[in-house]
């Protein structure tokens, strides 16, 4: 294999297809020889770590992906890289330090939903629940489909006294998304009381 945007990409259909024939990381570990920044190769490799619990790892190649995208350009044009760091450090317990990454991550389209959600899970585990709020609502509007979101919009608006506003956000969720998702149900029973919920 000639380039590393080949060892790149197949290592990368490895993965996606689950390939059993093919490690995936033997052809990363190349490419990172060729090239210890590959943006790309660390990224991937550092989701690879980030997906097993080896945060200590992924931060290190998330860390030096972000190396190579913000030399010379304060927001890389992909945020891959910004949101999984951040998750990562959240994931370490380390919410201070995970904050402007996920803030970050978030100026972009394709990150802007899953940043704002872990940004609203860091509000809600504060108790800093206005901004759990608006991070929560963030995340919807980028992805109404995103149902953690609207559980935890629902379960912020609950704890801030809203139970009525908590349930239409979870009929709608009910009506559109899963009707049979189990946190819904449990949003729906703790927001109303209900048994019958």
């Amino acid at each position: 294999v000639k380039t590393n945007e080949e060892l790149y990409l197949i290592g990368l259909r490895a993965e996606q297809f689950r390939d059993p024939s093919i490690d995936a990381a033997r052809y990363w570990d190349e490419a990172l020889r060729r090239d210890p920044g590959d943006a790309r190769v660390n990224t991937a490799f550092g989701i690879d770590r980030f997906r097993t619990a080896r945060y200590e790892e992924a931060e290190k190649f998330f860390r030096r992906a972000l190396d190579r995208v913000t030399d010379r350009y304060t927001s890389p044009k992909d945020a891959e890289a910004l949101y999984y760091l951040g998750a990562t450090l959240k994931a370490r317990g380390r919410e201070a330090e995970a904050y402007p990454y996920l803030y970050k991550a978030a100026w972009s389209q394709a990150w802007k939903a899953p940043a704002y959600f872990e940004l609203a899970e860091i509000a809600a585990g504060r108790g800093d629940f206005a901004a759990a709020l608006d991070f929560s609502e963030r995340s919807v509007g980028a992805n109404a489909s995103n149902i953690q979101a609207q559980n935890l919009k629902a379960a912020v608006l609950r704890h801030l006294g809203r139970g009525k506003e908590a349930l239409q956000v979870l009929a709608s969720v009910a009506h559109v998304v899963d009707p049979l998702d189990v946190r819904s149900m449990a949003e729906r029973w703790l927001a109303s009381k209900d048994p019958a919920a």
